[in-house]
């Protein structure tokens, strides 16, 4: 008996050296919610003031809305989420707090709420400064003399700027524009892009063209995706919703170093934007919708169009006519002149013949006509050169009787040349398509070969 005590004993002592004496704690105040079920069930209007201006909202028809700005403005489901983390508020009751409120920042707070019920009760909360050593703030409730460490108090210093959509346009029901018309400071001139009169604006956007500048197409593959972004922009912070003349200088917006106005289409209702920017600075831009009161702050990478120029959004190919259209095709130099008169048949098969009536392979005439229209403007020229020292020409006659297109391949700088479409001189293109062009004609007519142009 006395061998098992002493075992008893020391296993007690080991017990005690290993794990330590488990000394029982007085458990400290517990956080308990500031507001009843019913509470929850009843509040309708919330009211904060803060240094960031504060906000209010309503309850009304089952939802909540703000106060300040029109409703076309509001975030629903941030407004929902602010008035359910304020109903959500918990806290724990300080044991000892005096009577020295200016300690905990209380005097002059930081934040008020003030919460109206249906049964026309109210609640204020005072919150001051935050707790040290916690993520809680001091508060009280109601002007009692209890201390409160509040905890969630964040929502309490939001503004009613928190509260304004951030989504500036969206269209999930089209992929592209019906027209676009880019502007402001940052271009020498606006750019208009539409469709031409004989196509549909529900026709692919690779068919649009620049209206602007010679109804040249547009290039997708360069621009669509930057032009596509216009209809899912969304900004990053809205920076006040009542601009006025003087504040719109201020943002840069008076004088929009960027704009954009563009039309869509959501089923048979057509939509209208104008989009001011102010210069980039510090990767964001300032931007408002014209006519309407909201100053957002969005960044450069979300606008991709932003400084979108002439000169990255033509297409290279600049003249491109259906061969479908076409009744006769026109090449001339200084030593040779040859006219392709092209007929197609009601199947659709073509039948070419040339200035001398010989009939020419349509096969083989088709490759000529990729190279022909194929020419491509390689570098954009800010003016138009000096030099009209013409080197081929090419006209395209139409079987309905439009006024025909022509291209000319202009003496340019070393191994370059200039492409002058319909009396317009703004790219350079390459002097060795001009001996691939010369080549094939002469092959065409051996019946040879033909060599692709590039």
């Amino acid at each position: 008996m006395v061998l098992l005590a002493i075992v008893v004993a020391l296993l007690a002592g080991a017990l005690y050296f290993l794990f330590g004496w488990q000394v029982p704690q007085e458990e400290g105040p517990v956080s308990q919610p500031l507001f009843t079920l019913d509470q929850k069930q009843q509040l309708k209007q919330i009211s904060v003031s803060n240094e960031q201006n504060g906000f209010s909202l309503s309850l009304r028809e089952g939802q909540w809305q703000m106060e300040q700005g029109e409703l076309r403005y509001q975030d629903q489901e941030a407004m929902n989420h602010c008035a359910a983390q304020l109903l959500s508020l918990s806290g724990q009751p300080m044991a000892e707090s005096g009577e020295d409120f200016s300690q905990y920042g209380l005097l002059s707070p930081a934040a008020v709420v003030n919460l109206l019920f249906d049964d026309s009760s109210e609640t204020t909360i005072f919150i001051g400064i935050p707790a040290p050593g916690t993520n809680a703030r001091y508060a009280m409730i109601d002007e009692d003399d209890t201390v409160w460490l509040l905890e969630g108090s964040e929502v309490c210093f939001k503004s009613y700027l928190d509260f304004i959509s951030l989504e500036i346009t969206t269209a999930p029901s089209q992929a592209f524009p019906d027209s676009i018309v880019l502007g402001g400071t940052a271009r020498p001139e606006p750019i208009q892009l539409g469709y031409p009169e004989s196509q549909s604006s529900a026709g692919p956007s690779q068919s649009m063209v620049l209206i602007s500048h010679h109804q040249y197409p547009l290039d997708y593959s360069k621009a669509g995706d930057a032009l596509a972004a216009l209809l899912s922009i969304t900004a990053d912070k809205a920076l006040t919703l009542s601009a006025d003349g003087e504040e719109l200088a201020d943002y840069g917006l008076e004088l929009p170093y960027s704009t954009a106005e563009f039309t869509w289409r959501d089923g048979e209702t057509l939509f209208y934007c104008h989009l001011l920017c102010s210069a980039p600075q510090d990767g964001s831009v300032f931007l408002r919708q014209e006519g309407e009161p909201v100053i957002y702050q969005v960044s450069v990478e979300k606008l991709p169009w932003l400084e979108l120029q002439y000169e990255d959004i033509v297409s290279r190919l600049l003249l491109l006519p259906y061969i479908q259209e076409v009744s006769s095709v026109q090449i001339q130099t200084a030593e040779l002149s040859k006219e392709y008169t092209l007929a197609f048949s009601s199947n659709g098969d073509l039948a070419v013949t040339d200035e001398a009536q010989n009939t020419i392979d349509p096969n083989a005439f088709k490759e000529l006509y990729q190279c022909l229209v194929g020419i491509p403007g390689e570098n954009y020229l800010p003016q138009p050169p000096e030099n009209e020292n013409t080197l081929l020409t090419i006209t395209y006659r139409y079987a309905d009787g439009r006024q025909p297109d022509q291209v000319r391949l202009l003496e340019g700088p070393t191994l370059q040349l200039y492409l002058s479409v319909n009396g317009v001189t703004e790219f350079t293109t390459k002097e060795k398509y001009l001996d691939v062009l010369l080549q094939n004609i002469d092959h065409l007519q051996r019946g040879e070969p033909l060599t692709p142009l590039y």
